[in-house]
Order: C-alpha cells, then sequence, then structure tokens
C-alpha cells in the first residue's frame, strides 16, 4: 500500500462529516493528528511518514493518560497515543471528524467485526485448504520488494508455517530466508523451525541472545529507543537491537511476520486463563485494597478486571503515583471495558480486547517499531483483509474446540497431512529471551537511564528500581513479575530519555 498522508481542514467539513478506519485486521493502522488549532487534520497509514512530516509540529508532548495506561496496562486503547493531539485506529475502531464552530471534532466508536455468531454454518462452506495457501502466498508476494532481501519470521507453531507453506507452493522458496530466535530452555522453537524451513527448501537463521554487552549492541539498543515513534513494552524487546548485528541484511529488507491471524481464526485461552478471568466478579469488591499494596505481589492479580486477564497488567496505581504523579487509575476504564461486553461469550471477549488491543498495539508493533528502526517492510499476511474476510467466516469446528479450547484446528490439519509437522505433538512454544540476563549485564546502564527519565519522581523510581532488582534476583515468589516491571520501567525511561519526537528539530 502506497504510504501517503492526507490533509483535511476545518472548512472541508462543513457540509459532510468524514468517517476514518483502518482496514478489516488493521494491516494498517491508520494514524491521526490534529494540530493544537483543531482547523487541520492529518492522517497515513504509517505513523512514521506521519509524525516526520514538516506539518506536524515538534517536539510532541507525551500524554498523561498515555503514559499511566503504559505503566499500569503495557497498552494504551486506541484511539489515544503516548502523545497528545496523536492518535490510533485498530480493528473495528472508527472515527468520525465533523466541523463545529469552524473547529474540527473527533468522535470515536468501536464495533468488533468478527463476532463468532456471524461465521457461516457447516452446511454452507467447507474450507479450501488451497485456497488459504493461496491467499496467503497472495497477501505476502504482493507487499515484498523484489530488489530487496526478504526475511520470514518464523517458529514452531502454526502461524508462520502455514504462510512458508503457502510460499513454499508458490515456489518462493530462492527467494525468502527464514530467521528464529532461539530461546534458553525446554521452549526452545528453533531447531524445530530449522528442520521445517529445510524440509521445505529454505535457508534458515537461527539468531541468538547475546551473552555479553557490546558497546555496538548498546549503541543499537539506544538507536531503537531513539527511532521508533511509539514505545516498546513486549517482553522480548530488548532482543531486536541485537538481529542487525547478526544479520546485517535486515537493513532496508522485507520482514514477514506471522501474527495478526488471532483475532479472526482463535483466540482461545489457556485453560488456567479461562478460569481465572471469572475471579474478577468474586473480587471486584476488594479491588482497592489491591492498590494499596506491592505491584511485584498476588494483589496485582486481585485487583485485575476480567478485561486485564486477556493478558494486562502492569505496576499498581500507587506505585505509579509515586513514580509518576501526574498519573491516572486504568482501572475504571477496564472495568467499563468489561461491563460493556458483560454479555458476550468469553470468547469473542477475549478476541476483541487481547486480539484488537493487545496483539495490535503491543505483539504487531514490536515488528513494526524495528521495522522503521531497520528501514524494513513489514508484511503481516494474516492481517491482510482477503485472508480476514475469508476465514472470519469459517464455520467454528474447522477452527476451534470450545471444549478442549484447542486452537487453528485447520491450521494443524493442512500441517500435518502436507508437512509432516504434528502441532499436538510439539505443544506450546515460546518464542523468548532471557530478559533478566541482559537487564542484569545491563544493569548499570538500567539504574543511570530510569534515574535520568525527567518523567519520573526519581527519587521513588529509583526506590522502586532497586527493590524490584533484589526482588527479580532472588528464589522470592513473584520474581518473575518484579522482573517484568523493572524492564517496562527501564523501557519507558529509555524511550522518554533517547525519543527523537519529544525533541526540536
Amino acid at each position: 500500500m502506497k504510504k501517503t498522508i492526507t490533509c483535511v481542514k476545518a472548512q472541508d467539513l462543513i457540509e459532510t462529516n468524514l468517517e476514518l478506519k483502518a482496514d478489516l485486521a488493521a494491516e494498517f493502522p491508520l494514524y491521526l493528528y490534529l494540530d493544537e488549532s483543531k482547523e487541520h487534520l492529518y492522517y497515513s497509514n504509517n505513523i512514521k511518514d506521519l509524525l516526520d512530516s514538516p506539518d506536524i509540529k515538534k517536539p510532541l508532548s507525551v500524554s498523561s493518560e498515555g503514559l499511566s495506561f503504559l505503566l499500569q496496562s503495557g497498552v494504551i486503547p486506541p484511539p489515544n497515543t503516548i502523545y497528545n493531539n496523536v492518535f490510533a485506529l485498530g480493528i473495528g475502531d472508527k472515527i468520525t471528524a465533523s466541523e463545529q464552530n469552524g473547529k474540527i471534532n473527533l468522535d470515536f466508536s468501536h464495533q468488533f467485526p468478527f463476532m463468532n455468531a456471524n461465521r457461516l454454518h457447516e452446511k454452507e462452506i467447507i474450507p479450501d485448504e488451497n485456497l488459504i495457501l493461496e491467499l496467503l502466498s497472495k497477501a505476502a508476494i504482493s507487499r515484498i520488494n523484489p530488489a530487496k532481501p526478504t526475511f520470514l519470521f518464523q517458529s514452531a507453531g502454526k502461524d508462520s508455517n502455514t504462510i512458508l507453506l503457502a510460499l513454499a507452493e508458490a515456489n518462493w522458496q530462492d527467494k525468502v530466508v527464514c530467521v528464529c530466535q532461539k530461546s534458553k530452555g525446554d521452549n526452545d522453537e528453533s531447531e524445530i523451525s530449522k528442520s521445517i524451513a529445510e524440509k521445505l527448501g529454505f535457508q534458515h537463521i537461527i539468531l541468538k541472545q547475546l551473552d555479553s554487552i557490546s558497546e555496538d549492541y548498546l549503541n543499537s539498543i539506544i538507536e531503537h529507543f531513539s527511532n521508533t515513534p511509539l514505545p516498546w513494552t513486549d517482553e522480548v524487546t530488548l532482543a531486536f537491537p541485537a538481529y542487525p548485528l547478526q544479520v546485517p541484511g535486515f537493513i532496508g529488507a522485507n520482514i514477514i511476520d506471522g501474527s495478526g491471524g488471532d483475532v479472526f481464526l482463535s483466540c482461545i485461552p489457556p485453560l488456567s486463563e479461562y478460569r481465572k478471568q471469572w475471579l474478577a466478579n468474586l473480587t471486584w469488591s476488594v479491588a482497592w485494597l489491591a492498590d494499596r499494596m506491592n505491584s511485584a505481589s498476588m494483589f496485582a492479580s486481585i485487583r485485575k478486571t476480567r478485561a486485564e486477564w486477556c493478558g494486562l497488567g502492569g505496576f499498581l496505581f500507587s506505585d505509579v503515583k509515586k513514580i509518576y504523579p501526574p498519573a491516572t487509575p486504568v482501572l475504571p476504564y477496564w472495568s467499563e471495558q468489561s461491563k460493556a461486553r458483560q454479555s458476550w461469550d468469553y470468547l469473542d471477549f477475549r478476541s476483541d480486547i487481547r486480539a484488537s488491543i493487545i496483539d495490535v498495539f503491543i505483539f504487531n508493533q514490536k515488528i513494526r517499531n524495528a521495522a522503521d528502526v531497520w528501514q524494513s517492510n513489514i508484511i503481516f499476511p494474516w492481517s491482510n483483509s482477503e485472508v480476514a474476510t475469508y476465514c472470519s467466516k469459517l464455520p467454528e469446528k474447522y477452527l476451534f474446540d470450545r471444549k478442549t479450547l484447542k486452537n487453528k484446528l485447520i491450521l494443524r490439519k493442512m500441517l500435518n497431512e502436507r508437512i509432516g509437522l504434528d502441532s499436538d505433538v510439539i505443544g506450546k512454544r515460546g518464542y523468548g529471551i532471557d530478559t533478566l540476563a541482559i537487564l542484569n549485564l545491563l544493569m548499570d546502564h538500567v539504574t543511570s537511564e530510569i534515574a535520568a527519565c525527567s518523567y519520573w519522581n526519581k527519587k521513588a523510581a529509583i526506590e522502586q528500581a532497586n527493590a524490584l532488582r533484589k526482588k527479580a534476583n532472588s528464589n522470592a515468589k513473584y520474581y518473575d513479575l518484579a522482573r517484568k516491571l523493572l524492564q517496562r520501567l527501564y523501557l519507558l525511561s529509555m524511550w522518554l530519555n533517547h525519543n527523537s519526537y519529544l525533541r526540536s528539530r
């Protein structure tokens, strides 16, 4: 899709309103900027193009509400972003722009487009496996710049390997290189991924976590936080600055990623989450007590709303208020979102919260951030509108089983029959890194960056970081939560300290 910036003036809206939204599955989220006079609205499907425009006044200012959400939830729900006057639209989001007294007024609405009740019945459609592969290969190949190398982020899972199968059947083996992160422990999927890639005839590269912090790696980390328009909060963020040091070809390349399909394929929860999300109805009456407790404790779970059980979490408001005094609580927002979907089937509920918000604005965003730094062309075949339109109509029985909580049944079947990949045997693997090891290697740098962040109460931030560091490196209960919170505070400090859009140009 051609990247363009469109400007709308208030006078253009006198006789007609303007409705703006992203494509069906947010392959291209839509970004908007309303100038301070509220007389001009700019929008683009690429936030870097939008913010780099000379029409956008820099430096941009940080939204205290947006930063509050990042600290407490890890994500800013649309349409808001980390910046004042900058908005983002994802799956099911719409902004209606109108003219009022010579100014532009923006009204936001959201309607989830992938309710399971809207699927066709079994008698009306039988999935065409060849068509699914054809649509995926077309979605990928149509976006590839043939003058540049192409890499596929591959895992041992169903999404990326279905894309790989589609590219294999399109005879693209000599044009795509697979890459996979080698994780430590039993969840490592790199060797499985490598065997799949080689079986289909693709070259494969295993990326490794760096065991030492070189000057090049530290400079790459700083570069990543300087040049990304939006903050990073994903668990594996610190892996990405190491990738171009291992594969220089990433710079300017085509990058294919397998994310984006859960929202319409089947956003199935693990059994533990399915059970725990009902706890929100029981613990809500004592949730206020939790905000008086330590963030890295069981009370972080007690206070969760049903929406937050879908994968949201972070610092409790009591701690956030100490670190960032202008902070606002996010609990009322997630409570309202939970109540608005109170009558929904949980699978629809989870898809709308997790896939529409978390997947688009955390998981996919980390890939978009890396692509912005690498000046690469990011491609999400599963988010393609044609793929989403077809797959979202498939009957439930071909996609998931509510009783066993097994997901993506048709992909399991296809991969098993065509390439012998038995997802049931492999089980759930994870793409992960040992972030605590990286943080410990970087600890002097981590501490100095947190202390240097002008947005924090320095004394409270340092005290919080030291306490989290101590707990993360102990055998105490909730040590991993402490590690996640320490990384969150560091990632946000880095972005706020170094981001180029927060500085005059």
